[in-house]
C-alpha cells in the first residue's frame, strides 16, 4: 500500500489500495479543517474510486424515521451539497465526476433500493462492501479489517458511537446506501466489520464518503 498526492497524479500512478489526501473537512476539532485520506478502491477509464479512510461524520440516514430510499434521503441531499462544498475547493469539485449510482434492491430481504440516482458524492453498497476487487472480503458476515473504521474526532463530537475499551478497538459503525430489511431501515458496517441494518433515524452511524475522481 503506498501514500501519494492527488493533486497531479497520473492514471499509471496509482493503483488499487493506495492511500492519498484530497480536500480538507474538520477532523481534530472544529476550528480547522485537515486534508482528508481516502483509499482507492479501483481505477478505471481515467478515473479512480475513493472511499474516506476515516469516520469523518455522524449523521442520520434520513432525519426522520419514514419510508425512504437512497434516492430520497436526507443523507444523499447533505453530502452532494454541504459535505461537498465544505470540503472540496471549486478546483477540487471540477475534478469529481457526476456519477450514474446503482440502487440494488436488498439482497436477502428483497426491500427496494429505489431508483437510480447521479450523485458527486455517494455511500457504498452491500454489494460494493463485499467486492474482493476493492480489497473487501465478499462474505457479508466475515472478520474483514478492510470494512473496519475509526471516526474522527469531529465524527464523536457528533454523535458517533466510538467506545475505545474492548475487542474492537474503538472502531465505530458506518452507513451503507443500500435499504435494510424494511424501507424504513438502511444498510450500515457493524463495528466487528459484518453487515446489518439498523433505523434510518439513528443518530449514532458514522458516514464514509466515496467518490469517482478524474485523474
Amino acid at each position: 500500500m503506498g501514500f501519494i498526492s492527488m493533486d497531479k497524479i497520473k492514471v499509471y500512478d496509482v493503483k488499487q489500495g493506495d492511500i492519498g489526501k484530497f480536500g480538507r473537512y474538520y477532523q481534530s476539532d472544529t476550528l480547522s479543517k485537515e486534508d482528508i485520506e481516502w483509499r482507492i478502491l479501483e481505477v478505471e477509464d481515467g478515473k479512480a474510486l475513493l472511499l474516506s479512510e476515516m469516520i469523518l461524520d455522524c449523521k442520520q440516514y434520513n432525519e426522520e424515521l419514514e419510508e425512504v430510499t437512497w434516492e430520497t434521503c436526507t443523507l444523499r441531499a447533505w453530502l452532494n451539497d454541504d459535505f461537498y462544498k465544505a470540503a472540496f475547493s471549486l478546483e477540487e469539485q471540477a475534478r469529481i465526476a457526476l456519477i450514474n449510482v446503482k440502487n440494488e434492491d436488498n439482497p436477502w430481504d428483497g426491500t427496494e433500493g429505489g431508483k437510480n440516482t447521479q450523485d458527486k458524492v455517494f455511500l457504498l453498497s452491500y454489494s460494493e462492501v463485499t467486492n474482493s476487487a476493492f480489497g473487501f472480503s465478499s462474505p457479508y458476515s466475515n472478520y474483514d479489517v478492510a470494512r473496519q473504521a475509526y471516526g474522527t474526532v469531529y465524527a464523536r463530537s457528533n454523535g458517533l458511537y466510538a467506545p475505545h475499551n474492548n475487542s474492537d478497538f474503538g472502531n465505530s459503525p458506518w452507513w451503507l446506501r443500500s435499504p435494510g430489511d424494511d424501507p424504513n431501515s438502511a444498510g450500515f458496517i457493524f463495528r466487528d466489520s459484518s453487515l446489518g441494518y439498523n433505523s434510518v433515524s439513528d443518530t449514532y452511524i458514522g458516514v464514509r464518503p466515496a467518490l469517482w475522481l478524474n485523474l
